[in-house]
């Protein structure tokens, strides 16, 4: 606290185990007060692995718990009145919890987009179950914008069959990062319509229904490779090379299905020539099959990494008709996008707008000054 005080502290500290009760297997309390103008945070067990969104949810936690929606009106009426207040009434929103959805469901179809987005965002992150139809036009009939924050909002709400078709629809998207927001939101979602294969314990292989062929390299959460299209095949005739001519690919006749593959691990193993499925789901499972007594299919027993490579090498010398995207590219051209909602918001201050729309003053308010953030051993 910038003021010492020990009555400061206890309420905040109320004020954060009331908005986070301690958890099972929680041994401490999520606030504790360490002195008079100090607090400690232990991280509830269900966001250990969402710590920036504990911290922001704590930073905008109201201290009139008992009034909470109240602070939900004075919330979304300072966002009408200026727009940008839109990235702190999401936070405020979220931190309150489910009183607040009365209000936020009331902007869902709000005729100005910062106010609508910023409800949305707050009805997926609260995981209202009316949040997704108004998701789910936005995805399929919406600007790329809208497009791009449904794809990405769909990955939370509630399950409904509604929600996971019209995220198999986007993934005939005209836009390559919509289509591919779909996809990971189909993966969250555990959708069974999506083949996934484990591939050697190396990797998991997902088979994605799509009108645009591509090959997509992920490691989030896990290694992944996702093939777009189901007739993605290597083309015919074949002749490349990679890696110094330690793998060789070529197919002398058009029209038949396999390719020949001739491979020297840089270990400097046994080399070895082999036939593959031309398909391109088929091939990746070979390079990385292992062969054992209780599957004895074939394979070349590649790493993931080598995997990729040897299916990027392919497509890079023009034999695989698809685009070829990873985690990387998406990356950078999330950083070359201009986000639809503020990220940069110095401290969640709200003007009043006259009487009864007093958003919590400073004083009422937990976020006090850029906090220092200890690691507790």
């Amino acid at each position: 606290l910038t003021n010492p005080s020990h009555t400061r502290v206890r309420i905040i500290q109320d004020a954060v185990n009331r908005r986070f009760p301690q958890e099972a297997g929680q041994r401490d309390q999520t606030a504790k007060g360490a002195s008079d103008s100090m607090i400690e945070l232990h991280v509830p067990p269900s966001m250990r692995n969402n710590t920036e969104d504990f911290v922001q949810l704590v930073k905008h936690t109201t201290l009139r718990q008992a009034n909470a929606e109240s602070v939900a009106l004075s919330t979304q009426r300072a966002l009408l009145s200026n727009t940008n207040n839109a990235s702190a009434a999401y936070w405020r929103w979220c931190a309150i919890g489910d009183r607040a959805l009365p209000l936020i469901r009331e902007l869902y179809d709000d005729p100005e987009f910062t106010p609508r987005l910023a409800a949305l965002r707050a009805g997926a992150f609260l995981r209202d179950p009316l949040v997704g139809e108004h998701l789910r036009t936005m995805g399929v009939e919406g600007a790329l914008g809208e497009r791009l924050e449904a794809a990405e909002l769909m990955k939370t709400v509630p399950e409904d069959p509604r929600t996971d078709q019209a995220l198999w629809t986007m993934l005939d998207d005209e836009d390559v990062e919509v289509r591919l927001r779909a996809y990971e939101a189909l993966a969250d979602r555990n959708n069974p319509q999506l083949r996934r294969t484990p591939v050697a314990g190396k990797f998991m292989l997902d088979m994605v229904d799509s009108d645009y062929p591509m090959i997509y390299i992920s490691q989030s959460k896990m290694p992944r490779i996702a093939v777009f299209g189901q007739d993605l095949a290597v083309d015919r005739p074949i002749a490349m090379s990679a890696w110094d001519n330690r793998l060789l690919v070529q197919n002398a006749i058009e029209n038949q299905d396999k390719v020949e593959i001739y491979y020297q691990p840089a270990t400097g193993g046994v080399t070895r020539i082999v036939e593959s499925d031309a398909n391109a789901h088929d091939l990746i499972k070979f390079l990385a099959r292992r062969p054992t007594p209780d599957d004895p299919q074939p394979g070349l027993n590649m790493t993931y990494s080598e995997t990729v490579g040897a299916i990027h090498a392919i497509w890079a010398e023009g034999y695989l008709t698809s685009d070829f995207k990873a985690e990387q590219d998406r990356l950078l051209a999330a950083i070359r996008r201009h986000g639809t909602l503020s990220e940069q918001m110095d401290r969640p201050e709200f003007e009043s707008e006259g009487e009864g729309e007093d958003l919590e003053s400073l004083d009422s308010s937990i976020y006090r000054r850029p906090a220092t953030v200890t690691p507790l051993k």
